[in-house]
Order: C-alpha cells, then structure tokens, then sequence
C-alpha cells in the first residue's frame, strides 16, 4: 500500500491552510451558498472552478476561507495557494511531503506528480488566491473530475470558467454587523486579559 493510500485510509486528512477560521466573519451567506449550490462543490462528482472576483479589499479571500472552513470535512483534501504573479512552490510543499513526492524534484515535476496523486482521490479543494488571470493558474489547474477549485481574483475576465460570483462591497447592514462583531471580539479579548 502506497502512502497516499495509507494516509486516506487511515482517514487523515490534509489540511494546508495559511489562515484560521475567523470569528468576525459576517455577511456573504448567499455567496457561501452559492458556491457550495454549485453541482461539484456539493457533491464531488466532476470538477468545478468558481472564480470569486471584486476589487481588492472587498473580502474575497475571507470567503475563501469561510468557506474552507465551513465546509471541511466535505473534502479529503484541503490546499490553500498563493496564485499572485505564480503558484507559490512553498504552499504545495506540504501536499507533495503528504503523498510522499520527493523534494529533490524540480516544481513542475513535483507539481505534475501531485496531479497524477489527485486522480485517485475524490473529495479535494484548492483554493487559488489572489491570481490576476488564467494564464497565471492554468497550468496548476488539475484536470481531475473529482474536486473543486476556487479562485480569487480582481479580474472579471475568467474565460471557460463555470462559475463567476462578484463579490461587492458590504451594504450598510453588513458593515454595521461587522464592526459589532469586531467590537465584541474586541471585548472578549479584554475581558480575557483582565483576568
């Protein structure tokens, strides 16, 4: 038995996420839902990309990453990669020690071996963050119809992509719910120092 296949079995899932779950998190219910409304992100039977896309600032990544967290134990594999100007090698890293891929390899080759790993596996995400266009991701993206795909971007120019949500800027009662959470938060903190 190979050590993906142990790993698997043995349910341990792989989890490399570059934030935790926030507590502030408000607002973008509808969002949440529609990406996970989308067919492969809900039943993981055929790849799906949805590209989350806005003006920076504007919460994308934070949805990204209600998301991963909301909906965790829907996928086997969880991967968080920095996509600004080019996949960050250092964030696939982890997945690559996961199936056992040696780190003598050069990054293509590791990448394309991680993608062969995948096509065993139902039940994965990746999250590309912050990528400016396709040509930045294509590549990287897996061809695999098993897992799903988000992508945050300021670009609205996604072409062949199944799935664009805008992401606007919060409306009042969204803002006004976010700096309460942040207050309370706030709050807790101190309480907790005091004591």
């Amino acid at each position: 038995m190979d050590h993906v296949a142990k790993n698997l079995q043995e349910y341990r899932p792989f989890q490399y996420l570059l934030f935790p779950k926030y507590n502030t998190f408000t607002g973008r219910i509808q969002i949440i839902k529609d990406i996970n409304g989308y067919p492969s992100h809900s039943e993981g039977t055929s790849r799906a990309i949805v590209v989350l896309y806005g003006l920076g600032g504007v919460g994308k990544s934070q949805i990204a990453n209600e998301y991963i967290h909301r909906y965790k134990k829907d996928y086997k594999i969880r991967c968080w990669l920095r996509a600004e100007g080019s996949i960050n090698p250092e964030d696939y890293k982890q997945l690559a020690k996961f199936f056992g891929i040696p780190e003598n390899e050069d990054n293509t080759t590791v990448w394309n071996d991680i993608m062969d790993r995948l096509k065993n596996i139902k039940g994965w995400l990746f999250i590309f963050d912050n990528a400016d266009n396709i040509d930045e991701v294509e590549r990287f993206l897996p061809n695999d119809k098993a897992g799903s795909i988000i992508v945050t971007s300021c670009s609205p120019t996604w072409e062949n992509v199944e799935k664009l949500i805008q992401v606007p800027y919060f409306n009042k009662i969204e803002s006004v719910l976010y700096i309460i959470s942040l207050i309370e938060e706030k709050n807790q903190w101190n309480l907790q120092t005091m004591t």
